[in-house]
């Protein structure tokens, strides 16, 4: 299996982007074979999110969870992460991007100064954090693409809808995008229970109203109500009903939810090979079901942003 190597931005690269602890954003890369160099996968790191600042406090202590000092040179990945034609037919080819997870927040923290708790500050920059990264990739290729997926699990896979907006005005116009949710679509809930005070939480401490989807934001009326675009479920109705703010022709974007998959664990890729040829095919909602046990989801959404 070929490794993905590490590539740390420096200071200029990442411009505002910081995970919790103040290091530079982070991602592993490994090119795509010559007949496929147009084609990217790009997965976004799950870990679940710290939702006050004692537990940001101590997940940026953590290694690999709230800082990219410390991560080994090369990162492998079975499912569509891997680099076997065998297991991994449809991607193996492709540009793999594995997008580091260490600002707590699923990507979304645009808040300005960091927080100090303690001798130590805290920076809530991962709305920053990707920009920067998809910006580093599109100076290395992803500007030529013709077809991304945009994928990630757990928080990873919410932040893969959240966001999906955003990345998608960066990348090629002519590029035909499409968003894989593996148990990242987190449905709403009673506002009274621990969950959606979680969510709250999250979004209030890590700024987040500057890191979720404006149409989304603007339909809960731009202001604490905002939260409510941390669920998955909220900013998928959304963008299905909402024109791209772009006033350029903007990438055409699909939108596929998965059920969570029996033993998947937080930045597990390890999805089956036909349910990434299904979503690389996908003209017209298809239904996926890559646990037969479980409910098949459709992919709910087909629309060109134009």
């Amino acid at each position: 299996m070929h490794a993905m190597r590490l590539h740390v931005l420096t200071a200029d690269e990442a411009g505002l982007g910081r995970c919790l602890d103040g290091s530079p954003p982070a991602y592993y890369h490994a090119p795509a074979a010559p007949a496929a160099k147009t084609s990217w996968l790009i997965m976004l790191k799950g870990g679940g999110w710290c939702t006050d600042r004692y537990a940001c406090h101590f997940r940026s202590r953590k290694h690999g969870e709230g800082s990219s000092h410390g991560l080994a040179s090369t990162y492998s990945q079975g499912g569509i992460l891997s680099s076997s034609q065998r297991i991994n037919p449809t991607f193996a080819a492709w540009h793999r991007v594995f997008v580091w997870y260490c600002d707590g927040g699923s990507f979304t923290g645009d808040r300005a100064a960091p927080l100090v708790v303690g001798n130590r500050s805290l920076w809530f920059r991962g709305r920053a954090v990707l920009d920067a990264i998809i910006s580093h990739l599109m100076r290395r290729g992803l500007a030529e693409a013709s077809q991304v997926l945009l994928a990630g699990h757990s928080a990873g896979g919410l932040a893969a809808t959240v966001r999906a907006d955003s990345v998608v005005a960066q990348l090629p116009p002519r590029a035909v995008v499409k968003v894989l949710s593996v148990g990242g679509f987190f449905l709403q809930t009673a506002d009274a229970t621990p969950w959606a005070r979680a969510l709250r939480s999250t979004y209030e401490l890590h700024g987040a109203r500057g890191g979720v989807a404006p149409p989304c934001l603007a339909a809960h009326g731009g202001g604490a109500e905002g939260w409510r675009c941390l669920l998955a479920n909220a900013t998928a109705l959304i963008l299905a009903s909402h024109p791209s703010p772009s006033p350029s022709p903007s990438p055409s974007l699909s939108l596929a939810l998965t059920p969570p998959q029996p033993g998947a664990h937080h930045g597990d890729a390890a999805l089956p090979a036909q349910l990434g040829r299904g979503l690389v095919a996908a003209r017209q909602p298809v239904e996926v079901n890559p646990n037969p046990r479980a409910p098949a989801l459709p992919l709910v959404l087909t629309r060109a942003l134009a």
